[in-house]
């Protein structure tokens, strides 16, 4: 064993005086200075004070606050206070350094802890553990700190406009240290466009006494320098009155940080190359090449197929001596450089690293240049490079060599990928070629058509199996020759490995990378592959090309497919039926998509018809004008019950309401009659349906909830003309046709029959409440058909009813004057936009009965089709209005019977012949001529008698055929 070492002395670290008035706390205090390794002194008394010059730190036991003043007594010396169940806070402000609770569980580990914080507070405030106190060490590690760092000092002095700088700010001004320049001469030492910003900086700092930290630019001769500058205003009673800061070169940081940016644009812009799918190859490498002309800074880039002996430019980007498809000599190119180090080559300067001889200066014209490698399936297929006719100025970065690294890696994944997709093709191609063949003897020529389109691919003979001969002909080979003489014509029995391989007799390789066969160069292995019944196929490769595995699946893919060439006759025809039905489906998505849009062209009819008869006719037309359609509207009559046409129809009226008609009114469902001549009805039916051409049928009910309104029938010029997409559209329009023509019914209804008159007061609606203001009692609501209001109205202060009206809604006012031999007041017209309550009677079919004010409200009558929609008209006018109170209700309003009669009128004569007879045309004598009414509704005199003439003619047609009775049920 060996002997035992002797304690070791400890090292004294500082000296330390222990008080307390506890003298047993004492001694455990200094205990555990004792244990740190440094000379204590322990003093009795707290009142006697402590000299500086005597000790280093102190450790002032303080069990109550009024302890804590024994701090002040130890001088300037560091000190750590023991407090006792707090009292932490009173040592900090007696100016302890600081405090541990003498009750913590982990005392001893915190004590030995911040005694070092207060010996390091020591060692700061004196040079050295024996010396008086004084800057001298501080100041050197200060200066040192400066002068790696590379920071100096400045102060700007406000009363006098001068900045003073410390020598290291002189040097990064490149000035000398002979006066203190002004502001304006400092100013100017930085870049122009970083003066502004950095004067405004000092303006807040000495206004706002606001500190600033920015970047700027030195100008120097050389190249500007970039540098960061942090200031801070000093106050004087208040005042700022110097700023302080300090200035660090960062131009190293800048142009790591530039760098940095710069080469991850390019992996961006790398990235994004090679993830788009849709750029071709050739425009990918292209794309790859200009990015990494960029990111090096060098004018040329190209891709270079390595060979043994000569290189190949297989892409180029820029202008360079040589030209895309050149091949150079291998040892006349710096590519050999990177072939052999298998890494990144960069030369910034040929003529700086002695290489100004070399033959590659000469043959390239490169004076800068940077290669990468280019692996293709583990093996070196070449380099990409990158150079310039003229040197870089600066060394090529570990970044920039490791982004050429990158792009080789990534010009060899997407050659990797090309050659997989080569791959693919050829397998395609292949398979493709046999599918093609006229017959079995053409199979072994497309093979090798197939073969030889493959880049890179094998020498292959194709041997035929004679069974006559009992030996194997050669029938086809490709002109590539590797390795191979002249393959012989006859292979019989023997010990070739062709004629094993065939005697195997399995479609599978029978013997891969074997040698052998007389004919085959010792260097080089062959693939048999025998294909039963019908020879062989071998393929040649070069020993020192290892991967094989693609060509045996080659291989054996063809002859997977060579015993499926005779079928190629069933394959064809397949093919033939498949495409024509493929033809046949797209011509249906193109009808689909022509009823599709003629559909939505019905769809804006509808939208814009007014009665039943238009939403018909709207359906009629332009179904009708689908290619090979016909359509018709069918309904029964109201009188007879029979099924007749409805309005317009495309077919004849003899046709329309046929066997299928009925079955789908009678079950409520869709009825598609595919072949007319072999559908259920009778003869003449039948008969007349295809005499006129149509040979198939469809019946769409015109149903909506519980209301039917006829079928829609549409006739087609040939059989099966209605697929399931089709009839899907159909009914789909029917339900919307229906819920129109329920829409304009039940609006032909409201205006002709019984309702429900509901009185309510409302306010908010600028318009009445205008009306009101300005005391006008209206009379008559028109819709026009361009969209909005035309109201007549009377009043007896027509100057006030005139004067503007500063509401958005209102078009115009008109004086229409005061009828003749009337004296109660003048005829207003007012023609507006919108109105929230005349846009809520409009949506729900409600008819204004009256108008009378109440106060600030407006009491309205209003006509209702019918008691359920009440709460749904209650409801729309609150949603628009801020006050609505229902005053009162009352069923079975009846209005009189003719009015069903105007039913039938245009949106713009029914607008005619409302304001024709509100101005009072039809009076005797009339109160307004036709003139002036049609002055009123902007239109010319002919064009008003004319729309007059249809409406009364319309009106009393219905008149004298009905006999003036009240509307069926049909509304017809």
């Amino acid at each position: 064993m060996s002997p035992e070492r002797p304690p070791k002395e400890p090292r004294p670290r500082g000296r330390v005086a222990v008080l307390s008035p506890d003298s047993s706390r004492a001694g455990e205090i200094s205990d555990l200075v004792e244990s740190t390794a440094t000379i204590v002194e322990t003093g009795a008394d707290p009142e006697t004070g402590l000299s500086a010059e005597r000790v280093d730190a102190a450790v002032v036991d303080c069990p109550a606050d009024d302890h804590c003043s024994t701090i002040d007594s130890v001088g300037a010396v560091p000190v750590l206070a023991i407090v006792h169940d707090g009292g932490a806070s009173a040592a900090i402000d007696a100016g302890a350094t600081a405090v541990l609770d003498w009750t913590d569980p982990d005392r001893d580990d915190l004590f030995a802890h911040r005694l070092d914080r207060c010996l390091d507070r020591a060692r700061d405030r004196s040079d050295g553990p024996d010396g008086p106190p004084g800057p001298g060490r501080r100041t050197d590690l200060y200066e040192l700190s400066h002068r790696l760092l590379d920071v100096g000092a400045w102060e700007y002095d406000v009363s006098d406009r001068r900045v003073h700088w410390t020598d290291q700010k002189y040097r990064l001004h490149g000035r000398t240290d002979d006066e203190n320049p002004s502001f304006e001469e400092a100013l100017d030492t930085f870049h122009t466009a970083d003066r502004h910003r950095i004067e405004r900086a000092l303006e807040w700092a000495t206004e706002q006494g606001v500190g600033f930290d920015l970047q700027a630019r030195i100008e120097s001769e050389e190249t500007d320098r970039w540098v960061r500058t942090v200031g801070e205003p000093v106050e004087s009673d208040g005042t700022v009155t110097h700023v302080r800061g300090a200035i660090q070169d960062v131009s190293s940081v800048v142009d790591r940080e530039t760098e940095i940016e710069r080469n991850e644009e390019a992996l961006r812009a790398v990235n994004e190359a090679v993830t788009d799918l849709h750029q071709p190859f050739e425009e990918t490498i292209e794309r790859l090449l200009d990015i990494g002309r960029e990111r090096l800074g060098l004018d040329v880039g190209f891709v270079a197929d390595v060979g043994e002996s000569t290189v190949e430019v297989r892409h180029l980007s820029g202008d360079a001596a040589f030209e895309r498809g050149s091949r150079l000599p291998i040892d006349a190119t710096f590519c050999r450089n990177v072939e052999s180090s298998g890494g990144v080559v960069a030369i910034h300067d040929v003529g700086a690293l002695g290489l100004g001889d070399d033959p590659a200066v000469e043959a390239t014209g490169l004076e800068a240049y940077v290669g990468a490698p280019v692996v293709l399936q583990g093996h070196l297929w070449g380099t990409v490079c990158f150079g310039s006719p003229v040197a870089r100025d600066r060394p090529v970065s570990e970044r920039e060599r490791s982004f050429a690294r990158l792009l080789g890696q990534e010009i060899g994944y997407l050659l990797s990928q090309r050659h997989q997709r080569d791959r693919l093709v050829a397998l395609y191609d292949v398979s493709r070629s046999l599918f093609d063949a006229e017959d079995v003897g053409d199979v072994p020529r497309r093979i090798i058509s197939a073969l030889e389109s493959i880049r890179d691919g094998p020498s292959v003979v194709v041997y035929r199996w004679d069974e006559s001969a009992g030996a194997l002909f050669r029938a086809a080979r490709t002109g590539i020759e590797c390795g191979m003489a002249d393959p012989p014509a006859r292979i019989g029995s023997g010990s070739d490995p062709v004629w094993e391989g065939f005697l195997a007799s399995e479609n599978r390789t029978a013997a891969a990378g074997v040698r052998g066969s007389p004919w085959i160069d010792d260097d080089c292995i062959q693939i048999v592959v025998p294909i039963a019944g019908f020879g062989a196929i071998v393929s040649v490769r070069p020993a020192s090309f290892a991967p094989i595995a693609f060509e045996e699946t080659l291989l054996n893919t063809l002859v997977r497919h060579v015993d499926r060439a005779i079928e190629i006759a069933s394959l064809r025809d397949s093919f033939q039926r498949t495409t024509a039905d493929l033809d046949r489906a797209h011509d249906r998505l193109d009808r689909i998509e022509r009823i599709e849009t003629v559909i939505r062209d019905v769809l804006e009819a509808i939208l814009g018809a007014s009665t039943r008869r238009a939403i018909e006719s709207a359906v009629v037309d332009r179904l009708s004008a689908v290619e090979d359609w016909s359509a018709a509207v069918v309904d029964r009559d109201p009188e007879s019950g029979d099924l007749a046409c409805h309005g317009d129809s495309a077919v004849g009226a003899d046709l329309a309401g046929g066997p299928p008609c009925q079955r789908a009114i009678e079950d409520d469902t869709v009825v598609v009659t595919s072949t007319v001549l072999d559908a259920d009805g009778p003869h003449d039916w039948r008969q007349g349906v295809i005499e006129a051409g149509y040979q198939s049928i469809a019946c769409v009910p015109l149903t909506h909830e519980n209301s039917r309104r006829g079928v829609l029938e549409v006739y087609g010029r040939r059989p099966n003309q209605f697929h399931a997409d089709e009839q899907a559209m159909l009914t789909d329009l029917g339900h919307v046709v229906a819920y129109a023509i329920d829409c304009v019914e039940r609006r032909r209804a409201f205006r002709s029959g019984g309702r429900v008159e509901l009185s309510v007061a409302v306010a908010g609606d600028p318009l009445f409440d205008r009306l009101i203001d300005r005391e006008i009692s209206l009379s008559t609501v028109v819709e026009r058909p361009s969209g909005g209001y035309r109201l007549i109205g009377r009043t007896d202060d027509p100057e006030t009813a005139l004067d503007e009206w500063d509401l958005p809604m209102v078009d115009r006012v008109t004086h229409l004057g005061s009828g003749e031999g009337t004296d109660d007041g003048s005829n207003i017209e007012l023609v507006v936009d919108s109105s929230p309550l005349l846009d809520v009677c409009r949506d729900h079919d409600v008819a204004i009965a009256g108008f009378d004010p109440i106060g600030k409200q407006v009491a309205i009558s209003l006509h209702v089709p019918s008691a359920d929609r009440i709460e749904t008209v209650i409801d729309a006018l609150a949603d628009r209005l801020a006050d609505v109170d229902v005053l009162a209700q009352r069923s079975d309003v009846q209005r009189d019977p003719p009015d069903h009669l105007l039913a039938d009128l245009t949106d713009r004569q029914r607008e005619v012949l409302a304001i024709a007879y509100s101005r009072g045309y039809f009076e005797w004598p009339r109160e307004a001529s036709g003139e002036q009414v049609a002055e009123d509704l902007q239109i010319a005199g002919p064009t008003f008698h004319q729309h007059l003439r249809q409406a009364l003619g319309t009106v009393l047609d219905a008149v004298f055929d009905d006999g003036v009775s009240s509307p069926d049920e049909s509304g017809t």
